[in-house]
């Protein structure tokens, strides 16, 4: 911003027909120097996305034809951002059919990493509360309405209303519907940072993936530092409805002191109805609870700290403290 304000702090500066373009990924400093016209930068469409990562890829305004189903590929990947169509694209030019195929695969796990560093240098700029909600954002909260998050996370003290303003103001999350969403590849560059130490997952804050939550229910190692869990069961290959599994989780719940935020859902509507043990006990400090297909609660529940519940297969359909929703 001090750059801005010593190169066209004031438009007097400059004679008449002049014009200053100015291109940054902070909205805010364009209204602090009261600019004339804002122009938001559109993703690219799927032919401009395809052209540009061609000249990249091929230096030519289309893919080879042995390519061109890859090059869908990578394009899709890529979203519409041209900084990854011109990085993966400069990447892949020269490189074999299996090397494209290679690479493709690995971006499955792997985010690029010059994209992955340009994208983080946003990130680093966010304080503490900002970069959790951005976090919780891509971890849990994608598609979600913004109110209810907002609720959820002002029960936690997060601070949303200003926190998620920056947020926008600096291109990381995007509203429409008034509903949260985000670019896929800082969707990926999020799920990264949580899982900076990738061959140690005991430090993981954030769990998502049905593989990673079982193998770290089964383990408990590092359970207390996870504060969000999103489980997926239609996306599970394990049985989570057994006795066994049960006194597993209620071990591990007893250690999970963090944990704010708990969903349990069927993405493909494949619910299965359930009901936990009387003595079954959850995290002390959790703040929102949603578990499709549970009919009841433990008789012991008291839920202390819960601003919601949403428990859909039961009759409890009331918002906790529905007073601050």
């Amino acid at each position: 911003m001090g750059q801005l304000e010593f190169l066209a702090g004031n438009q007097t500066w400059y004679g008449k027909g002049s014009r200053i373009i100015i291109t940054t990924r902070d909205k805010r400093c364009l209204t602090m120097l009261n600019v004339d016209y804002l122009y938001e930068v559109e993703e690219l469409n799927s032919n401009e996305a395809l052209e540009l990562f061609s000249q990249y890829a091929f230096r030519s305004n289309l893919p080879k034809d042995d390519f061109e189903n890859l090059s869908h590929q990578a394009v899709q990947y890529c979203e519409g951002l041209p900084l990854a169509l011109r990085v993966l694209g400069s990447f892949l030019y020269g490189k074999t059919i299996r090397e494209w195929e290679s690479e493709l695969h690995k971006l499955e796990k792997e985010p690029e990493v010059e994209i992955q560093n340009v994208l983080k240098i946003s990130f680093d700029g966010l304080d503490i509360t900002q970069q959790m909600i951005l976090l919780d954002i891509a971890c849990f909260f994608q598609g979600e309405d913004k109110d209810f998050a907002s609720k959820i996370w002002d029960g936690y003290e997060l601070y949303s209303e200003i926190n998620i303003k920056v947020l926008t103001e600096r291109c990381l999350i995007t509203i429409s519907n008034n509903r949260l969403h985000m670019h896929g590849l800082i969707e990926k560059m999020c799920k990264k940072i949580v899982q900076e130490h990738p061959k140690d997952p005991s430090k993981w804050s954030r769990l998502w993936n049905p593989d990673d939550i079982c193998c770290k229910f089964e383990s408990e190692e590092g359970m207390e530092n996870v504060e969000t869990i999103s489980l997926d069961l239609s996306r599970s290959k394990e049985n989570w409805f057994t006795t066994k599994i049960f006194a597993q989780m209620k071990k591990v719940f007893a250690k999970m002191k963090k944990l704010r935020l708990l969903k349990v859902y069927y993405s493909l509507g494949d619910e299965h109805k359930m009901s936990l043990p009387k003595d079954f006990e959850f995290p002390p400090n959790l703040n929102y609870l949603h578990w499709e297909g549970l009919v009841s609660l433990p008789s012991n529940f008291h839920g202390k700290k819960l601003v919601a519940i949403n428990l859909k297969s039961s009759n409890i359909k009331e918002l906790l403290k529905a007073e601050k929703l």
